[in-house]
């Protein structure tokens, strides 16, 4: 065999690997980056100074939501919300509303996590002063109705400041309890 013969064989064969090897290549390439499979981490819609109420199974107001800003991220069914405000509703009784600087719904909409500063409020009636409580980082059951925080607490009403590590509230019933090293001052009227 001629050695021209042989290096146009040899060449012809680096050739045909060569463009096996960019074939794979490309190959590889579409099905892990670009492909079905890929997960874009992109909001698939967003809304800004939004207000949406979500009903309970008698088709009554459970929990109303609103935000400045909300983003919903399909790869793991989650939403985001800047500045979001929540008031739940409770049987007979006055709703909690809840501000914070964000927000992270979870669980198809089972979940609420806020984040930051966040104020809780419960409102004056006939029987109850106001309640207020500041913390930070507090989840929320929109199902149990339950709300809970590892933070630190600071609860107020008129003539007395409570300050405690981590509280659960069971929003339904009201009752509210405090995880570790409460303080209470009372202020005579």
């Amino acid at each position: 065999m001629s050695n021209r013969l042989r290096f146009l064989l040899i060449l012809s064969a680096v050739v045909v690997v060569a463009w096996l090897s960019s074939w794979l290549l490309q190959s590889v390439e579409e099905r892990f980056v670009r492909g079905p499979e890929a997960v874009s981490r992109s909001p698939d819609y967003f809304m800004e100074n939004f207000t949406a109420t979500a009903l309970n199974a008698a088709g009554e107001a459970d929990y109303t939501l609103q935000a400045a800003y909300l983003a919903h991220y399909p790869h793991n069914d989650s939403v985001f919300m800047r500045q979001p405000f929540i008031a739940v509703f409770r049987e007979e009784l006055t709703p909690w509303s809840m501000r914070a600087d964000e927000g992270l719904v979870t669980g198809h909409g089972r979940f609420v996590e806020l984040g930051g500063a966040v104020e809780l409020q419960r409102r004056k009636t006939a029987r109850y002063p106001l309640l207020t409580l500041l913390t930070r980082d507090l989840r929320i059951d929109t199902q149990r109705k339950t709300a809970e925080t590892e933070a630190e607490v600071e609860i107020t009403q008129p003539g007395a400041v409570i300050r405690a590590r981590g509280m659960r509230i069971d929003i339904a019933s009201g009752s509210l309890e405090l995880l570790a090293n409460a303080e209470a001052r009372y202020e005579m009227q």
